[in-house]
């Protein structure tokens, strides 16, 4: 009888748990292809909801300090327990996540933050995910930890973006990232791997006094201008094999404990490199190249005891036929193959393994990134930027200040307008038209996201907006203030 009843009670207990467990779940709020406000973000994060937006366009500013949260302890960082997935949506207005603790999964990938974001002082604790995301304004992230993986790969950050004193407690991941205004990476301290493998800095790239504890990776990385890592630790290995430098390089007290590896870097003529000597007993290696020479602290390097490989090292002096013309201070990757007839103009940079077609003509600052093919008699002017992995047939115009995501690919006979965003994925028949126009505020009037097709013929009028997985045919014409949402 004891026993029996001993097992009713078990079994009442396990009931009451299981009823209480249900009760303190956390609702979700699912929204897929509608306008949200952001006074109604807010009170899901009041209420402690679960929320995932796909595909919507958020409007009205985003600021925490509108409502009531728990604080951590002895601090000042409001807690938020939510689970927050927002996907292939736009932030219209600013965003205020600071001084806020994530003690869940938050993304927000493939997203468009067309104001500025301030993510500084903040803890994230579970995974952060911002890869393939579009900062189109000034995107802060200074003095914040993130406890778990952080994702940017594939980011685009066209102001600036702050970093600066963050902590990355585990895998930074910054592959692909594009950085096209100033980048401040100091004093950070990255405790596993930092990634920025094919990372693109169009302007000064700042990782002053920062502290890598692991394996830092710059293969392959683009510095289109200044570089400073005086003061940086690298506690492991650092590779910036097949890395570009085109401006001057700045390792002035930089202490690099393992190995350091420049094998088949590119280094501009008017590059310098200051203060590769450092405590760490580093030896320089043969073939070092002439302006490297002009450094006393890299003479003073010489028979140190750890390695430092320099020894494949290239200055930017290539040969090509001799009806290609430059214009002034163009870098251009020595594995790039160039036809005849071929005209850049001012500040142009071509990435490695890029091929392109006789009779191209390039406007000034242009930027073509690696691994794309352009066939002969394409026009592509001033300001334009070609994503890495992009195909252009012949015949192709790309008018100014328009941006081509990664892995677009076009046939031939198509004119893309001045100030035209395409994201990743976009493919183009022959003979479409994306109309000339100015921004409004700064931010294009037209924008296709990504996996959309246009076949043969098509028209696109402006201030139009195509959601992504989008297929168009033939012989069709978008008219202007068009919005079309995702397949």
């Amino acid at each position: 009888m004891i026993a029996k009843d001993l097992g009713s009670y078990i079994l009442l207990l396990t009931l009451v748990f299981s009823v209480l467990s249900i009760g303190v779940q956390a609702t979700e709020y699912k929204v897929v292809n509608t306008e949200v406000n952001a006074e109604d973000i807010l009170k899901h994060i009041e209420n402690s909801d679960d929320f995932n937006l796909t595909n919507c366009p958020i409007v009205g500013e985003l600021n925490l300090s509108k409502i009531e949260l728990k604080t951590v302890p002895m601090t000042d960082l409001r807690i938020i327990t939510s689970n927050i997935s927002i996907e292939d949506s736009k932030f219209e207005n600013k965003l205020d996540f600071s001084n806020v603790q994530f003690n869940n999964t938050v993304s927000f990938k493939r997203t468009f933050f067309n104001n500025s974001a301030d993510f500084s002082y903040m803890n994230f604790n579970n995974s952060a995910d911002f890869s393939y995301t579009n900062f189109n304004n000034s995107a802060d992230f200074s003095y914040t930890n993130f406890n778990n993986s952080a994702d940017f790969q594939d980011t685009d950050f066209f102001n600036s973006a702050n970093f600066h004193d963050a902590t990355f407690n585990k895998d930074a991941n910054f592959i692909d990232a594009r950085f096209w205004n100033d980048a401040d990476f100091s004093n950070i301290y990255a405790s596993h791997s930092a990634d920025f493998n094919s990372a693109f800095f169009n302007n000064s790239a700042l990782f002053s006094m920062t502290k890598f504890t692991n394996d830092a990776n710059f293969m392959r990385t683009d510095f289109l201008k200044s570089v400073d890592f005086r003061d940086a630790n690298f506690n492991k290995s650092v590779d910036f094999r097949d890395a570009t430098f085109n401006k001057d390089a700045n390792f002035s007290g930089a202490i690099i404990n393992e190995f350091a590896n420049f094998d088949g870097a590119i280094i501009n003529d008017t590059s310098n490199f200051i203060g590769l000597n450092n405590p760490n007993k580093i030896k320089l290696t043969t073939n070092i190249p002439p302006l490297l020479n002009k450094s006393d602290e890299a003479k003073k390097a010489y028979d140190k005891e750890t390695e430092i490989s320099l020894q494949n090292l290239k200055v930017l002096k290539m040969e090509f036929p001799g009806s290609v013309t430059f214009g002034k201070d163009c870098l251009i990757s020595e594995t790039a193959k160039i036809g005849e007839n071929v005209t850049f103009g001012d500040n142009c940079f071509v990435a490695h393994d890029v091929e392109i077609g006789n009779g191209c003509y390039f406007g000034s600052n242009v930027i073509i990134d690696h691994d794309i093919k352009i066939d002969h008699d394409n026009v592509v002017e001033d300001y334009v930027t070609i994503g890495h992995g992009c195909e252009l047939g012949p015949f192709n115009v790309i008018e100014h200040n328009s941006v081509l995501g990664p892995y677009n690919i076009f046939d031939r006979y198509n004119v893309i307008g001045s100030y035209v965003i395409l994201d990743s994925d976009v493919q183009f028949g022959s003979y479409n038209t994306v109309p000339l126009m100015e921004p409004i505020n700064g931010i294009s009037n037209i924008s296709i996201e990504n996996n959309v097709t246009f076949e043969n013929f098509n028209t696109v009028d402006m201030k139009v907006q195509t959601g992504p997985y989008n297929h168009f045919g033939s012989y069709n014409r978008i008219l202007e203030n068009t919005s079309v949402g995702p397949l």
